[in-house]
């Protein structure tokens, strides 16, 4: 039985996320540059071949899910380290009461 042209040209399981690991750094600086999803895809097809727009465009997203994580952990590491984040914790806030008024409204009338 022979395979059609198309079966021997499809990429094997897996192999997308290979080739993106691959040239991530290249990818996420193209990125940076202002390069749409679409021109990366279209400009180095050849070198990403076996790498549909659609796997590209998910491993961007999981990238930027990732970079983000990374970005609020640190962000939220830093705010327990901070001197100002022990104060807040050992000292209730304190909410405003008003005073006496004076004159006694009830005095007035």
């Amino acid at each position: 039985m022979e395979q059609s042209n198309d079966a021997s040209k499809r990429a094997m399981w897996g192999d997308g996320r290979i080739i993106f690991a691959a040239h991530a750094e290249i990818i996420l600086q193209l990125i940076a540059c202002g390069w749409s999803i679409r021109k990366i895809h279209q400009e180095y097809n050849d070198t990403l071949s076996g790498l549909s727009y659609q796997q590209l465009a998910y491993y961007l997203q999981k990238e930027k899910q990732k970079v983000q994580s990374q970005q609020t952990t640190s962000t939220e590491q830093a705010i327990q380290k901070s001197p100002l984040a022990k104060s807040r914790d050992s000292e209730p806030v304190k909410r405003f009461r008003p005073g006496p008024r004076m004159p006694d409204p009830q005095q007035l009338y």
